[in-house]
């Protein structure tokens, strides 16, 4: 039996470290949640998949640029992520890389997107996601998860 996987949706946060002689704005202005195929109890090879996260920051006086880094959920290591059915689950990561080698985790775990720039236009990240092989489970559906997504400039 195959089952069809989708992650959900992914929740915003927006922080601020505060320049003081700077205005800053920074909001997210679009999701577009993960989303995986069809995935079997005990299948062999990794499915994949992808979303999306739009960011818009604005730096204004005394720069022309906005500094910032977005966060994913709190996972430092792949397969910290899972997706629920009922008492089920399946691990899955989140990624920077199509290479899914680069974790996309919180700062605190050195695992954000850093070093990004706004200039207050609207700029669109990939999240890859990816579920590894050889998961068994019993309970078949629709698999789903929330994640929190937190920029702070």
């Amino acid at each position: 039996m195959v089952k069809k996987i989708l992650f959900a949706s992914l929740f915003l946060f927006v922080i601020s470290s505060g320049y003081a002689s700077a205005i800053v704005t920074c909001s997210i202005t679009a999701v577009g949640g993960v989303t995986f195929g069809n995935y079997a109890s005990g299948q062999s090879n990794p499915e994949y998949g992808a979303g999306s996260v739009t960011v818009n920051c604005t730096f204004t006086t005394p720069d022309t640029s906005a500094p910032y880094s977005i966060e994913m959920d709190s996972s430092v290591t792949p397969g910290t992520y899972k997706l629920l059915n009922g008492g089920s689950f399946i691990n899955y990561g989140l990624y920077k890389d199509t290479g899914y080698s680069l974790i996309w985790g919180t700062l605190l775990s050195g695992n954000a997107m850093t070093g990004l720039s706004g200039t207050g236009i609207n700029q669109t990240y990939t999240v890859y996601g990816k579920i590894p092989a050889l998961q068994t489970f019993s309970v078949f559906g629709a698999y789903t998860d929330n994640v929190t997504v937190t920029i702070t400039f």
